[in-house]
């Protein structure tokens, strides 16, 4: 009986805050440091599901029991300290006593290249050992180590511990050093234990004239390693390694290997390196490194980009940003965009600014202050990162260069799309002005409007104009429902159904209303020529196409949200002519819409003249229209010269509005 020079209570105070689950790792940490390629851990259970037996077994250098006094005989100490390698763990000497956390003995049955042995240690005896069974061995020899724990059943083991406690700590213990060699492999029952969830990237390159195989591996969650890049010969022994040197804050959990037979010989130099490395070596040496770090930059820069899209993805589905309800479609394309690169430069620098642990309300508010900042470019979203984002002067300025940047770009496209639309107003009110006594009512204005719905509102831009017919439009409905074999020709009876709508607009494509529920949205314009103004008798005209789409089930069947606008270059002053109009404004007040006259369920009626048009655009886009050098000088020609450049500039519009919302 060996004795150590310390007390059984002394080891075990070591071991107060030390998992079971950790017990086994500190065995196969020991069969790795023995040079083990395999090691298997094997265990038997009752019906229960209690475990009867475990062990650990490896194909290692094995013990040599001439020198168990050196590892055996030592507390806290150990041979390994002495031993210069990047990949060994068991250095602290005391990793052989955890199994009592599971067991009441454990026996070590080992072979060496020169003899075998048995050692064993009781719970009960920690300071304690005994060495027998020593014999002679003959070369060739199957070298290697099996530790049994003995009394397992005392401590309650089950099948589900191990499979589902130890094992995926293994899988974080060792993946890093499974990865770095195809030989390596840890079994349970013979069974592999799974590295953990990764993206792997491989790639070749040559200095120097060696060929340097690199291979990275992005783990999904952060193993007990570091982030390190390994140097390892053409046997895949690792001769160095270095600190990646990685943002771990996104996540980024990484070990990259580089292999060649550059590293050849390394392992028999001393421990420092440079030292005993000739100019050329040390210059091969300092380039890969180079190389190495570089591509784990841009693999961390594509990965920061791809979790902030991620990110953003998540919050888009959680209804987290703001909607931009009253901003038009290149407005609120601005405000997002730039909202969405704001957060994807802040997240790739601090992305705790960001935590998985925010509630939906506590995204809002960061995101809603962000949103505020970002639209206004001035000092304001530095003065709150500062002392909340780790920046240096440098990351500041990338990021302020960054910003500027993404601004810019966005808001030049949305000048872009707001200095057409203004142009399309100006033509109009070109029209209504200098033309007014000679542009025909459905004519010229008429062409321009179906080219341009936008003008009553971002919620029409995407409508098509159909045919003005009742019959026509009723059974385009049906077609785009899907139900074109249910029309009827002369379904429609209503005595004013003969009378053709100026503009009959459908959205092909279902919106969703704030239930949830999904509709299809109608609009039906009433347009009256320049040189009148709008009257009762005109209300009462739009009025009419109302009762037709009313009186109609097929029209009428709740899947169709309706609206009628009545337009006109102004309303008339004769108070006796606008009577009804003054009335209808009057009691419709309540519903907060400017211009309603009537709402009944999914019918609503609006008057609108084209200065309450132009002046709802000019407010939805105050904060771009700062920026336009518009001449208004520049919109001349004759009536058909003006119509085209509209119906042109409108359907430029709806190509660039549509495709993003196809995508």
């Amino acid at each position: 009986m060996e004795s150590l020079e310390t007390s059984s209570a002394s080891v075990k105070n070591e071991f107060q805050k030390f998992k079971q689950e950790r017990v086994l790792s500190e065995y196969i940490w020991n069969s790795f440091d023995a040079n083990a390629s395999e090691v298997n851990i094997k265990f038997s259970a009752n019906e229960t599901g209690t475990l009867e037996s475990l062990s650990v077994s490896d194909d290692g250098l094995g013990i040599d029991p001439e020198e168990h006094e050196e590892t055996f005989g030592k507390f806290k100490d150990s041979p390994k300290k002495r031993v210069s390698s990047p990949t060994i763990k068991g250095q602290k000497g005391l990793g052989r006593f955890s199994f009592h956390k599971i067991a009441k003995a454990a026996i070590w049955d080992s072979v060496s290249e020169k003899s075998s042995c048995s050692i064993v240690i009781d719970s009960e005896f920690l300071n304690n050992y005994e060495v027998n069974h020593k014999r002679d061995i003959f070369n060739p020899v199957k070298t290697g180590t099996n530790v049994e724990f003995i009394g397992v059943y005392e401590h309650n083991l089950s099948e589900d511990f191990v499979l589902n406690r130890i094992q995926p700590s293994l899988s974080k213990e060792f993946s890093w050093l499974i990865a770095s060699s195809k030989k390596k492999n840890i079994y349970i029952n013979g069974n592999v234990v799974p590295i953990l969830n990764h993206i792997h990237h491989t790639e070749s390159i040559n200095v120097g004239g060696y060929v340097f195989d690199i291979s990275v591996y992005i783990w999904d969650e952060k193993p007990n390693e570091n982030s390190y890049i390994y140097f390892s010969d053409a046997n895949e022994k690792i001769i160095l390694k270095e600190h990646s040197k990685q943002n771990l804050k996104a996540g980024f959990y990484s070990s990259a290997y580089v292999a060649s037979d550059f590293f050849n010989g390394f392992n028999d130099k001393p421990d420092d390196l440079l030292s005993t490395l000739d100019n050329n070596e040390k210059e091969i040496l300092r380039e890969i490194k180079e190389k190495a770090f570089s591509l784990l930059k841009d693999l961390y820069a594509a990965f920061r980009n791809e979790a902030a899209d991620k990110l953003i993805e998540q919050y888009e589905s959680e209804g987290i940003f703001p909607e931009y309800k009253n901003d038009s479609i290149p407005l609120k394309r601005w405000k997002d965009e730039s909202l969405k690169n704001t957060i994807r430069v802040l997240y790739g620098a601090e992305p705790s600014l960001f935590s998985s642990h925010l509630n939906k309300t506590q995204k809002r508010i960061i995101i809603k202050l962000l949103d505020k900042l970002t639209v206004s470019p001035n000092d304001d979203l530095f003065d709150v990162l500062n002392g909340v984002v780790s920046l240096d002067h440098e990351e500041q300025r990338k990021l302020a260069d960054i910003l500027k940047e993404t601004s810019l770009g966005n808001i030049t496209n949305a000048i872009s799309e707001i200095r057409s639309r203004k142009k399309v107003i100006d033509i109009i009110n070109e029209l209504n002005e200098e033309h007014s006594k000679t542009t025909k009512e459905v004519g010229e204005i008429q062409t321009v409007v179906e080219n341009n719905l936008w003008l009553f509102g971002e919620k029409y831009h995407l409508l098509t104009a159909e045919e003005p017919d009742f019959e026509q439009a009723l059974r385009e409905l049906l077609a785009i429902n899907g139900n074109e074999k249910y029309y009827q020709k002369g379904s429609v009876t209503h005595s004013d159904k003969n009378k053709e709508m100026d503009v009959f607009a459908i959205r092909r494509n279902f919106d969703v209303d704030e239930k949830g529920n999904e509709f299809y949205r109608c609009l039906v314009v009433e347009l009256k020529r320049p040189s009148d103004t709008l009257k009762d008798k005109h209300l009462d005209q739009i009025q009419k196409y109302f009762k037709v789409i009313n009186s109609n089930h097929q029209f009428n069947d709740g899947l169709h949200k309706w609206d009628f606008i009545l337009a006109g270059r102004k309303i008339t002053d004769d108070s006796l002519a606008r009577t009804m109009i003054d009335a209808s404004l009057e009691n419709s007040k309540s519903h907060a819409e400017k211009g309603l006259v009537m709402k009944a369920g999914n019918f609503s009626i609006f008057i609108k003249p084209w200065s309450q048009i132009f002046s709802e655009h000019n407010i939805r886009h105050k904060h771009l229209l700062n920026h336009l050098e518009f001449d208004k000088a520049k919109i001349t020609g004759t009536r058909s010269e003006l119509v085209r450049d509209a119906q042109n500039i409108g359907s430029d519009i709806k190509r660039k509005e549509v495709e993003p919302e196809s995508k």
